[in-house]
């Protein structure tokens, strides 16, 4: 009777422990799959190229695929993306295709987009894949991020995660002065100008176009000063006594690369012509880059600009001093009238 009892808790204990070993299998399993048993097979890759820039939108493509031989019901897709970013918009879809049941877009600005139900026709159909390709406007600091998609199809949900890499984008704050703000026609004037990368991300192809005041023309370069980092990759100067001054141009690497921001001082001489017309002056332009973007710059450098002396009256005759003086009466000739009509008296001898 003890055998019996003994060996009936031995196949008790050798039971349980299959039964553990076995549970351990499936939750293994479920954890590495996502799901067990469904007949979808979700991706998500980047339709744009490169990497992700803050500040600028990107498109993706999502793709669900039905590997069964049945038709199934109520697949919807949602994407997981970076905390920052936010959906945009829907740029392309297989509707045409694929039988779409709940045609329901995503909000504008979600950061978790979901899309309305789809039913998928059985595999090696024409109607057997979903593809959505969508906009995402990318915010948020540098780094590497997950966007992940989820396809649920009855019960079951598939996921797909893409790891993409998020870079800064450049900021840039012009600042233009004129030295000094008040200059006479005819005279000189020293302008001034501060370019400073704020952002995240490294500036290429910086360049500078000024419209200086009618009037006022260019001369040369005084002084161009370059912070740790910054590096001039063409030289393009302005010729003188042009007043469309253009400065080309720098690379400039932005705050995460360097200590701080990067800063690029431009100084040169320009000359108001004598005619110049007085009052107020400034001075237009535009800052742009390698990756198109353009600041404006509008009514910046402000002068005001004053008539040119006018030139000294030149000093009368006879005057040494410049004051003018009475000149001596001249005798009158023989037979001349006074004033009144009347004949000079004779001078005695």
């Amino acid at each position: 009777m003890q055998n019996d009892l003994r060996g009936l808790r031995m196949r008790f204990l050798l039971t349980w422990s299959s039964f553990l070993i076995l549970g351990a299998v499936l939750i293994t399993t479920a954890s590495a799959c996502g799901s067990t048993g469904s007949p979808l097979q979700v991706s998500i890759v980047p339709v744009t190229s490169g990497a992700l820039q803050a500040g600028n939108s990107f498109t993706f493509k999502a793709t669900i695929h039905n590997t069964s031989t049945s038709q199934v019901d109520g697949v919807g897709l949602s994407v997981a993306l970076p905390a920052e970013s936010r959906y945009r918009s829907t740029a392309a879809s297989s509707d045409v295709q694929v039988s779409r049941v709940s045609p329901i877009d995503p909000q504008i600005n979600s950061s978790n987009p979901v899309w309305g139900t789809w039913s998928l026709g059985p595999a090696g159909t024409t109607s057997d894949t979903l593809t959505v390709e969508f906009v995402i406007a990318v915010e948020g600091s540098p780094g590497t991020y997950p966007v992940t998609a989820y396809a649920t199809g009855g019960s079951a949900t598939v996921t797909s995660t893409r790891k993409v890499q998020i870079v800064g984008q450049p900021n840039y704050e012009v600042g233009l002065a004129a030295t000094p703000g008040t200059a006479q026609a005819g005279s000189t004037v020293a302008y001034a100008v501060t370019i400073i990368n704020t952002g995240h991300g490294d500036a290429q192809q910086v360049e500078l176009l000024l419209n200086l005041p009618p009037g006022v023309q260019y001369v040369k370069t005084l002084h161009i000063a370059e912070s740790a980092g910054v590096h001039r990759t063409t030289a393009y100067e302005p010729p003188s006594g042009s007043e469309e001054v253009f400065f080309g141009n720098w690379s400039m690497p932005g705050v995460s690369n360097v200590t701080g921001s990067s800063t690029l001082t431009i100084e040169f001489e320009a000359s108001i012509l004598p005619d110049a017309k007085p009052g107020k002056t400034f001075v237009t332009g535009q800052l742009t880059d390698g990756a198109d973007a353009i600041i404006p710059i509008v009514n910046a450098a402000e002068m005001t600009v004053t008539p040119a002396p006018s030139p000294s009256a030149s000093p009368s005759a006879g005057s040494s001093s410049g004051t003018s003086s009475t000149p001596s009466e001249a005798p009158l000739p023989s037979g001349a009238l006074t004033e009144g009509g009347t004949s000079p008296s004779p001078t005695p001898s």
